[in-house]
């Protein structure tokens, strides 16, 4: 609606088989599982819309005005320190500061700030320049498969048939759509270059 993107049937089929992909590999098995605790629910609600709003703002703003993607991180992240000082501080007060932490749990602390925060976020606001924002958005729904996989390579922790599904299902619609939304077709031979044999002046070859 914002960008006049046109969704055509392929595309929302992938998104559906992404979200029950999602589902399986999350060990959701039905619906009455999502409704178990409402409140929670609406905090994920919640959460989806805020990041789905999140990738249109950047996607927008990398149309009108190109913009570094850790300038972005930058205003991004001033932003929310703000949001969490009026929301905690209330709560907790001075606490807040408060960090009872030994030497790793700083190294701990350090490691998830600058991986899976700052440069996720900042591969992700690059990506928003190359990609569709609905293929970018699909790709981080690999989450789910890759805390499974690593889940059982790193705490031996089994996967279940049904979450294979799942993850088969998540990886097969992000490659559907991936194809889809760029529009990739196999590739044409170029055309054949007829041999021919240089004329000399005389008419001869």
């Amino acid at each position: 609606m914002l960008f006049k993107t046109r969704l055509r049937r392929i595309q929302i089929g992938t998104i559906v088989v992404n979200l029950a992909g999602c589902g399986l590999a999350s060990g959701v098995s039905g619906v009455g599982q999502l409704l178990h605790t409402p409140g929670g629910f609406l905090v994920g609600i919640a959460n989806g819309l805020s990041f789905a709003t999140y990738t249109l703002l950047n996607r927008g703003q990398g149309f009108r005005r190109p913009r570094d993607p850790f300038v972005t991180l930058l205003f991004i992240f001033t932003v929310g320190e703000i949001g969490m000082l009026l929301w905690g501080l209330p709560l907790e007060g001075g606490r807040l500061f408060h960090l009872q932490l030994d030497a790793a749990g700083w190294a701990l602390l350090t490691a998830v700030a600058l991986g899976p925060t700052l440069a996720a976020y900042a591969f992700f606001n690059s990506s928003l320049r190359l990609l569709p924002a609905t293929v970018a958005s699909l790709v981080t729904t690999l989450e789910p498969p890759i805390v499974a996989i690593a889940a059982l390579l790193l705490f031996g922790r089994a996967v279940s048939g049904q979450q294979w599904i799942g993850i088969t299902c998540i990886v097969a619609a992000i490659l559907v759509m991936h194809l889809s939304a760029t529009g990739r077709t196999p590739p044409t031979p170029p055309p054949a270059r007829r041999c021919c044999l240089p004329v000399s002046p005389n008419g001869g070859s």
